[in-house]
C-alpha cells in the first residue's frame, strides 16, 4: 500500500512545516507497511476442532519440548535422504500455545531450491497449510469429550515430532493468521494436523480408528504406553523366536520319547515317524501315555541269531522260540533243544533221535 506524500496542498506557506511532517510520517508509514508484509506468516498448527476423519486432538495433550529441540519443518510430512529430493525445508520458530491453538512461525532454508519455491508459494498465498506429525500417547472414548459430528476416538497426549507445508488440510480451524495489510482482519481457514496410526509419526492421511487396537497390543506385550513403532516390531520379533524355539524344543522331546520306545522293542523303527507325527498332534505327555503300557515286542530272528549262528535269547522253553528259531537250535545246539524240549512237554529225549 502505497500512499501519495505530494498530494497535499502547499497553497499556504503556513502548512509548509505541517505538511513536510506529515510527508515524513506518511513516508514512514509506508516504510512500516512493507515491513509487516514481508514478515513471515505464522501459522496455527493444530487446534482440538473435529477433524475430517471424525476425531481430534486435546491441544493441552500435546507435549512439544521434545520438538523445541529439534524444531524440523518438512513438506507433506515426507522423509528422505536422497539430496536430489530433499524433504528438509526449514524449521519452525515461536512455537506456542495460545489457548486452545498450536501456533509457530516457518522460516523456510532459501539456499535449497526446492524449499525456496514452497516459500514462494507461502508467501504469495499458494499454500497457506502447514500440519503436525505426532505420536500418539494416549486417546479417549468418554463421550464426554466427543463434540458434534465426532465418530472416532478423542487424542488425549500425545507428542509433537514434526511440523510440515501441506498441501490439503484437514482440520477446518488450523489456520494461517492474517496478513495485517489486508482489509478483511481475521483468519483464514487453512491447515491440520495429520495422523498415522502404528507408526513413528502418525499423520491423518488414515483415520485414527486402529489406535484402541495398538493400545491393546502395546499392553499385552508389556511394552509402555508411549511405545513406538520399532519397540512393537522388536517385542513380536522375540516372541517369535521364542516360539520358533520352543517348537524346536517340543520336536526334539517328541523325538528323543519315540527313539526311547524303540530302543525299548515298544514299537519298530518302521513306525518312528508315525508316532513322532502323532506327537505332534496330541502333544508330548499324550503320546508318552501311549507308549508306556505298550510292552517290547518279540525280537527278530535276526537279532537273536549272531553272525557265528549261535542263539542269544534266554528262553527257557520251545514256546519262548519262533518256529525259526526252534529249527536254528534243533540243527546247531541239539543238547540246549533236549532241555527246553523237556522243559515244555516233560518229556526227555536222547539227543541221537532229534533227526528222526
Amino acid at each position: 500500500m502505497i500512499f501519495n506524500v505530494f498530494a497535499l496542498p502547499k497553497e499556504k506557506s503556513q502548512f509548509c512545516i505541517d505538511v513536510k511532517v506529515i510527508n515524513g510520517l506518511l513516508l514512514l508509514f509506508n516504510h512500516l507497511l512493507n515491513s509487516i508484509s514481508t514478515m513471515p506468516k505464522e501459522v496455527i498448527i493444530s487446534t482440538p476442532a473435529v477433524n475430517c476423519y471424525g476425531f481430534r486432538i486435546l491441544t493441552e495433550g500435546i507435549d512439544v519440548e521434545q520438538y523445541r529441540r529439534n524444531p524440523v519443518l518438512l513438506w507433506m510430512h515426507a522423509r528422505s535422504s536422497d539430496p536430489a529430493r530433499p524433504t528438509l525445508i526449514g524449521r519452525m520458530e515461536d512455537l506456542r500455545i495460545d489457548g486452545d491453538r498450536l501456533i509457530g512461525r516457518p522460516v523456510f532454508d532459501t539456499d535449497n531450491p526446492v524449499a525456496a519455491d514452497i516459500a514462494r508459494k507461502w508467501d504469495e498465498g499458494f499454500l497457506r497449510a502447514a500440519s503436525a506429525g505426532i505420536r500418539v500417547i494416549e486417546t479417549s472414548a468418554d463421550p464426554q469429550l466427543f463434540l458434534p459430528g465426532q465418530t472416532d476416538v478423542t487424542v488425549t497426549r500425545c507428542r509433537l515430532e514434526e511440523v510440515s507445508i501441506v498441501d490439503l488440510p484437514a482440520n477446518p480451524e488450523a489456520l494461517t493468521l492474517a496478513d495485517p495489510t489486508t482489509s478483511e482482519g481475521n483468519l483464514l481457514h487453512l491447515a491440520a494436523p495429520i495422523l498415522e496410526p502404528m507408526g513413528t509419526a502418525h499423520h491423518m492421511s488414515h483415520p485414527l480408528t486402529p489406535q484402541p487396537m495398538t493400545q491393546q497390543l502395546i499392553q499385552l506385550l508389556g511394552l509402555p504406553a508411549e511405545a513406538s513403532e520399532t519397540d512393537i516390531l522388536g517385542a513380536v520379533t522375540a516372541l517369535v523366536e521364542q516360539s520358533a524355539e520352543a517348537v524346536r524344543l517340543r520336536q526334539a522331546s517328541i523325538e528323543s520319547l519315540v527313539d526311547g520306545a524303540v530302543q525299548a522293542g515298544r514299537i519298530s523303527a518302521d513306525a518312528r515317524q508315525h508316532f513322532i507325527s502323532l506327537g505332534q498332534i496330541i502333544g508330548i505327555e499324550s503320546l508318552s501315555a501311549t507308549l508306556a503300557p505298550l510292552a517290547p515286542m518279540p525280537a527278530r530272528v535276526s537279532t537273536l541269531i549272531h553272525s557265528d549262528g549261535e542263539l542269544t535269547s534266554n528262553a527257557e522253553k520251545l514256546s519262548d522260540l519262533t518256529s525259526e528259531e526252534i529249527v536254528h537250535l534243533r540243527a546247531t545246539d541239539r543238547g540246549r533243544y533236549t532241555r527246553l524240549f523237556e522243559a515244555e512237554y516233560g518229556i526227555r529225549i536222547d539227543e541221537a533221535m532229534i533227526d528222526e
